[in-house]
C-alpha cells in the first residue's frame, strides 16, 4: 500500500513539473535610493502547478557607483531547493531601472591658517553633506611659495571636490565640481644678525689710495633659520649723502649679490681706487622669511704709513766751548726722508715724539758722544724715529771726556755676568769693567782716543754644559750628513785654529770625560760679528773690539767651546726623564732602560763609593773602548761615553758595573747622565723605582711611632730616606724596624729580587 502511494506521488510530481508555468511581474522604473529587495513595489513571479515557497529571484545589477542603471532580474522555480539558480530550472525575467535623484550638496572647505615655523602643518581636508545617491571624493595639489612678503613661505592648497554621479569631465560646464584654494602661512618674526658693524680703518697704499674692500656675514639662529641670506649695500663715498655704489639682488653684473648661505660671508671691492676720507656703508640682510637688519658703518680710508727716515747716522762737528754753545737741528740730520702721502717739505723733524721738540744745545758739559731719536711726522701724525749719534769735538778749550757703554751676550742671546772688559791703549793701565746681571759693562768719564782697545775675558766654568748630542751634530758635520748654522761654527772649532777637523771630536770628548781640565779655554768671543756663513769665516772674526767703530754701543758674543746644539738658541733643560733601574747580583750591579727604544748614544757618570781598579764596565750591546771611559779615584765617579746605536729591551741590561764584590752602599746616578734617542732627542737619565702594587709589601702601623713591622715578599730595607731626600738612620731586625728621625714623611727603600721597591711612612 506504501509503495503504491509512493509511486502515485512521483508521477503525479513528474506530471505536474510537466504542466509548470512561472510568470514575471511587470518591469519596473524606480528611483537610485529606491529598496530594490522590497517586493510589494518591485512586484513578485506566480507560478502554476507548483508551491510559491520555492520561488526564487537572481539580480544581475549593470549599475554605475551612483546606483543608477538596470538589474535584470530572473525569477526561477528553485526545483532542488539549492538557493542557486540552474538555466534547467523554469525562469522568467524582470527589468527594474533605477535612476537619479538630484540630491542636496553642501561643502565646507578648510579655512586659511597661519603656523609658526615649528608647528606641524595639519592635514585639513574637506567635508561636505550630499544626497543618497551622491558619491563624492576630493584631490589635493599644494603649491609652495618660498618668496613672500608677509611670511617665511605660503603653501596654496587647492582642493577639488567631485560629484561622480553628475561629474562630465568632457563638458565645459563643471556641474558636480567645486574647487577651493586654502592659503597657509608659515611664519617666523626674528631677524638675522649681523656679525660686524664696527667703524674700520682702511691704510692707503704708496700712491696714498687704496683698493677699497669690505666684508661681512650675518647669521639666523632663529627657530627654523633659513638657509640662504639676501645682502643689499649701499656706499656712500667722502660721506656726502649720496649713494655712488649700490649692490644687491636686483643690480647687475659685478654689482649683483646672489643670496649667500646662513654664515658665508661677502665681500665687496670697489672698482676704483679711494684715497683719503672718510665714507658710509648701509648693511641690509633679509632672510627668507622676510625679516630685515641694517646698519651703518664708518670705512676711513687713512694714511697709516709710518714715514721712511733716511738719516746720517753718524755726523761729527766741533765748536769753541768757551765762546758760544753748539746748536744742533734735529733737521740737519736729514738725508731724503719721504713719506707717501706727505711732500717731503712738509715732514717734521724732532728729538722726541713732541714735534716741537727740535733744537739740542751743546756745551762742555756734553760734549763728546751724545745719541739722539731723530722723530719724522707726516701731516696725518705718523711718526717714525731713527737712532743717531755725533761726535762732537770743541777744539780743545773743553776737557772732553765720555761714558763708552757695551754689552756681552752669548751667541744664544743669554746674557753673561761677571764678564771682565778691559778697555787698553798704548802706555797706560788696562781699565776693567765688569758686565752686570743683563750682560751690561760701560766705562764714565773716559777721555776720548781713538787707538783705544776693548778685550773680553771670562772664566765661568759649566762641567756638563756639552754633552754626546754636541758631539754627534759635529760628528755629522765632519761626516757630510749635517750642517752647521751661525754660531755653531764657533762651538765646533773646539781647540781655536778656524777649522773643524777629527781634533775637534777628540778634544770634545776629553773635555766631557774630563770636565776638569782645560777649564780657562771654554770661551771664545766675537766682537761685533751677528753671522757666520761658513767655516772660512771663523778667521775673519775678531775678539777684540776697535774704537774707531765705536757707534754707541759695543756687542760681544761669548761662545761656549763645543757647546753646539746651544749656540743659535736660549738653552733649555732636557724636559724629558728616562729611567734607569737597576738590579744587584753576584758583584754586578745592571742597569735597565725602563721601555724599549731605539738608542743613538749614551753619557753616564756614577759615583760609586770605594771605587777600585777592580771595578769595569760592559755592555751587551755596543763597545766600551779605554779612550771613552775616565775613573777617578778621587771624586770615587766613573764617566763613559758611546755613539753607537742599538736598539735596548726592558729584559736585558744597558750596560753593566761590574764591583767584583756585592755592595751594599748606594751607586748614584749623576745629572751628567743623558741618552740621545732616535732623531736627537736628548733626555736625562734617572735611577727609577719599580712601582709597588698595591699589597706587593706593607709597613704597619703607617702612620705609626717607635718600632714597625713589614710584610710581603721581600722585608731587606735598602735604605731610608726623607722628603729632602737625605738619608736617615734605622736599625731592623729581620721583619722588625726602627728609623732614628724626628716626625715627619719617610721613603722606605727595599732590595726585591735586585729590584727596588719604594713606600711612604708618616712618623708621628
Amino acid at each position: 500500500m506504501s509503495i503504491r502511494y509512493t509511486y502515485t506521488l512521483l508521477f503525479s510530481f513528474i506530471f505536474s513539473m510537466s504542466q509548470a508555468s512561472i510568470y514575471c511581474p511587470p518591469d519596473k522604473t524606480l528611483f537610485c535610493d529606491d529598496d530594490v529587495h522590497y517586493l510589494q513595489v518591485t512586484g513578485k513571479a506566480t507560478v502554476i502547478n507548483y508551491p510559491a515557497s520555492i520561488v526564487r529571484y537572481h539580480d544581475i545589477p549593470n549599475l554605475n557607483q551612483c546606483n543608477i542603471g538596470t538589474i535584470q532580474r530572473i525569477w526561477y522555480i528553485d526545483i532542488n531547493q539549492d538557493h542557486q539558480y540552474q538555466n534547467t530550472e523554469s525562469s522568467c525575467s524582470q527589468t527594474i531601472t533605477l535612476l537619479g535623484v538630484d540630491g542636496q550638496i553642501n561643502i565646507v572647505f578648510p579655512s586659511d591658517k597661519t603656523y609658526q615655523c615649528k608647528e606641524e602643518i595639519a592635514n585639513d581636508k574637506p567635508t561636505w553633506t550630499n544626497g543618497a545617491c551622491d558619491v563624492l571624493g576630493y584631490h589635493v595639489d599644494d603649491t609652495v611659495f618660498e618668496i613672500a612678503q608677509d611670511a617665511c613661505y605660503k603653501i596654496f592648497r587647492k582642493f577639488t571636490v567631485i560629484n561622480w554621479c553628475v561629474y562630465d569631465h568632457q563638458s565645459s560646464s563643471g556641474y558636480g565640481k567645486w574647487t577651493h584654494t586654502q592659503i597657509i602661512k608659515v611664519v617666523e618674526n626674528t631677524p638675522p644678525t649681523i656679525n660686524d658693524c664696527t667703524n674700520k680703518v682702511i691704510g692707503v697704499d704708496g700712491d696714498c689710495k687704496t683698493n677699497f674692500t669690505i666684508k661681512n656675514s650675518a647669521f639666523d639662529d632663529a627657530g627654523c633659520p633659513s638657509e640662504l641670506l639676501t645682502w643689499a649695500v649701499e656706499i656712500d663715498l667722502w660721506a656726502d649723502g649720496t649713494t655712488d655704489y649700490r649692490y644687491g639682488l636686483n643690480e647687475t653684473g659685478i654689482y649683483k649679490l646672489v643670496p649667500v648661505a646662513n654664515h658665508k660671508e661677502i665681500n665687496i671691492t670697489l672698482p676704483e681706487r679711494v684715497g683719503v676720507g672718510k665714507h658710509k656703508v648701509y648693511w641690509s640682510v633679509k632672510d627668507q622669511c622676510g625679516n630685515f637688519k641694517t646698519c651703518l658703518t664708518t670705512v676711513e680710508t687713512k694714511d697709516l704709513k709710518k714715514p721712511t727716515p733716511y738719516m746720517h747716522d753718524f755726523l761729527t762737528s766741533s765748536f769753541q766751548g768757551n765762546v758760544m754753545d753748539l746748536v744742533v737741528p734735529a733737521r740737519i740730520f736729514n738725508v731724503a726722508s719721504f713719506d707717501n702721502c706727505t711732500p717731503s717739505n712738509k715732514l717734521k723733524y724732532s728729538f722726541s715724539a713732541n714735534t716741537n721738540d727740535t733744537i739740542r744745545t751743546i756745551n762742555c758739559g756734553n760734549a763728546g758722544f751724545q745719541f739722539f731719536n731723530i722723530y719724522v711726522t707726516d701731516l696725518q701724525g705718523n711718526q717714525e724715529f731713527i737712532d743717531v749719534y755725533m761726535l762732537i769735538f770743541d777744539n780743545g778749550s773743553c776737557n772732553i771726556s765720555s761714558g763708552i757703554a757695551g754689552r756681552i751676550l752669548e751667541s744664544n742671546y743669554t746674557p753673561i755676568q761677571n764678564a771682565h772688559i778691559s778697555l787698553t791703549r798704548t802706555g797706560m793701565d788696562p781699565i776693567v769693567s765688569n758686565s752686570d746681571l743683563t750682560g751690561k759693562f760701560k766705562w764714565e768719564d773716559i777721555s776720548l782716543y781713538s787707538d783705544y782697545s776693548i778685550r773680553p775675558e771670562l772664566s765661568t766654568y759649566y762641567p756638563n754644559r756639552i754633552d754626546i748630542a754636541d758631539i754627534k751634530k759635529l760628528q755629522n758635520y765632519i761626516m757630510g750628513t749635517g750642517d752647521l748654522i751661525n754660531f755653531e761654527y764657533m762651538a765646533a772649532d773646539v781647540n781655536g785654529d778656524n777649522k773643524i777637523r777629527i781634533s775637534d771630536i777628540d778634544l770634545l770628548k776629553t773635555k766631557i770625560l774630563q770636565p776638569a781640565d782645560e777649564r780657562s779655554l771654554n770661551w771664545r768671543f766675537a766682537a761685533e760679528t751677528d753671522t757666520i756663513l761658513n767655516v772660512n769665516d771663523l778667521k775673519t772674526v775678531s775678539e777684540v773690539f776697535d774704537i774707531m767703530k765705536y757707534d754707541g754701543n759695543i756687542d760681544f758674543k761669548a761662545i761656549y767651546r763645543g757647546d753646539i746644539n746651544n749656540a743659535n738658541k736660549t738653552e733649555t733643560e732636557s724636559r724629558s726623564i728616562v729611567s734607569l733601574y737597576t738590579k744587584k747580583h753576584d758583584g754586578n750591579i745592571e742597569f735597565y732602560l725602563s721601555e724599549k727604544m731605539n738608542v743613538d748614544g749614551l753619557q753616564i757618570e756614577l759615583l760609586i763609593p770605594g771605587l777600585d781598579d777592580k771595578i769595569n764596565i760592559h755592555s751587551p750591546y755596543f763597545e766600551i773602548p779605554d779612550q771613552s771611559v775616565n775613573i777617578d779615584k778621587t771624586s770615587k765617579s766613573i764617566r763613559f761615553i758611546t755613539l753607537q746605536n742599538f736598539e735596548s729591551s726592558v729584559d736585558q741590561p744597558v750596560f753593566v758595573i761590574n764591583t767584583g764584590e756585592s755592595r751594599d752602599d748606594e751607586v748614584v746616578l749623576t745629572n751628567f747622565s743623558k741618552i740621545l734617542r732616535e732623531g736627537d732627542q736628548l733626555s736625562k737619565l734617572a735611577i727609577g723605582y719599580k712601582n709597588v702594587e698595591k699589597n706587593e709589601f706593607n709597613i704597619s702601623p703607617n702612620p705609626g711611632a717607635d718600632i714597625f713591622s713589614i710584610t710581603g715578599p721581600s722585608n731587606h730595607i735598602e735604605h731610608v730616606k726623607d722628603i729632602n731626600g737625605r738619608s736617615v738612620p734605622f736599625t731592623q731586625n729581620r721583619g722588625e724596624f726602627s728609623i732614628h728621625a724626628p716626625s715627619g714623611i719617610y721613603f722606605i727603600t727595599l732590595n726585591h729580587g735586585g729590584f727596588l721597591l719604594t713606600k711612604k711612612l708618616i712618623i708621628y
